[in-house]
């Protein structure tokens, strides 16, 4: 709906002028007899309602473009950076964030390694040594909770090799890193 848009003020020369009028029924009306330079436009109740049904109207538009999920503006994946997030769920990730999360045997070869055992790290490197560890094993490591922003940032890798894994770190972590470790074998 298009409001009107072009409303005039009156304009005058001088002072308004109205001539008074005697009524058969004892009152007086009052007749405006101003000399207008421009007539301007009445606003009244009808101009309000309408005015006021296009703010309720572009309101509900707003509230339906919040409320649609259906990407109304085209965004793609590239354009908010996703194609270098790593889409796989945490459980199958090689180090995830989470105190004691999943932790449990979910297959007969895998084992737990770790506890909430402190890491030690020489060089960057923290290497733990287990026969039962092959090439192939996929270690999830779950920093403990008061531990889990500092290993967040030190960047932990985690690598697998016959007899042993290695847990690398990009930074010194602010404090002593405690991690559950859990083996998966494949």
């Amino acid at each position: 709906m298009a409001l009107k848009i072009d409303y005039k003020n009156d304009i005058v020369d001088g002072s308004r002028k109205y001539r008074m009028i005697n009524n058969s029924d004892d009152t007086i009306s009052l007749e405006d007899v101003t000399e207008y330079i421009q007539q301007g436009d009445n606003f009244n109740a009808n101009d309000v309602n309408k005015t006021n049904e296009q703010v309720n109207a572009n309101q509900l538009d707003i509230n339906n473009h919040i409320a649609d999920k259906s990407n109304p503006h085209s965004v793609t994946a590239s354009q908010l950076g996703l194609g270098n997030v790593d889409n796989t769920r945490d459980s199958n990730k090689r180090v995830a964030y989470a105190e004691n999360a999943g932790i449990s045997d979910e297959f007969s070869k895998d084992f737990i390694l770790a506890n909430k055992r402190s890491l030690s790290f020489s060089n960057m490197q923290c290497r733990i040594d287990d026969s039962r560890i092959t090439a192939s094993s996929l270690a999830d490591v779950y920093f403990t909770s008061e531990t889990m922003e500092a290993a967040t940032n030190s960047f932990p890798e985690v690598e697998t090799y016959d007899g042993y894994l290695i847990i690398s770190i990009q930074r010194t972590p602010e404090k002593t890193l405690y991690a559950s470790i859990r083996v998966r074998v494949v």
